[in-house]
């Protein structure tokens, strides 16, 4: 279970690595998100460069070219929604059985509640799934 100022990882390839949750989405008056909540996050820790337009001149004098590089989707700071996909704290699911990861984790969604990331790396919890949320 996850509660405000709760530091997760953050397992999609949108650039952010950690982030701190700073507030439930849809949970009604629930102040903890469990498996497949929506909440929001602020982002502590990113990877890779920003992306930036770099104007170069070719040998021709009046034609000029741009270049995109890759980088990263979200910036440090930026506060974004996400799903909890991933709880350290053990859950029961029906039928009596618990579920453990071994670290707090979540993906980044837009505000349609498509993944901000191409790829997720690591092991999306079966309700999650069953819930049609990713």
């Amino acid at each position: 279970m996850l509660q405000k100022e709760t530091v997760v990882q953050v397992i999609d390839n949108s650039g952010a690595k950690t982030a701190k949750c700073i507030g439930m989405r849809n949970n009604g008056n629930s102040r903890i998100a469990g498996i497949g909540d929506i909440i929001v996050v602020s982002i502590k820790r990113c990877t890779s460069v920003p992306s930036v337009a770099v104007s170069a001149v070719s040998s021709a004098p009046a034609a000029a070219t741009v270049i995109k590089k890759e980088g990263k989707k979200v910036v440090k700071g930026e506060v974004c929604l996400a799903v909890v996909v991933q709880v350290r704290q053990p859950s029961r699911r029906i039928g009596c059985e618990r579920v453990k990861f071994s670290a707090s984790s979540v993906v980044l969604i837009d505000d349609k509640g498509a993944p901000r990331g191409t790829r997720i790396f690591g092991r999306v919890a079966v309700d999650c799934k069953n819930m049609k949320i990713l």
